[in-house]
């Protein structure tokens, strides 16, 4: 929606990755946390991956 677009969300993406994390609650915790999750088309989920290695 931010991109004024609707097209089927194919992927689920971390909004915090829960891999950041050492402690294994915590990962357990930002895993599964439905607040920390945001459906995305697979366009846009590489998009976003692109932009964290810039």
């Amino acid at each position: 929606m931010k991109e004024n677009k609707t097209v089927p969300a194919e992927d689920i993406h971390h909004i915090i990755s829960f891999m950041s994390r050492d402690d294994p609650q915590q990962r357990l915790f930002l895993a599964y946390d439905y607040d920390n999750l945001m459906s995305l088309c697979k366009q846009c989920h590489q998009a976003v991956h692109n932009k964290k290695g810039e």
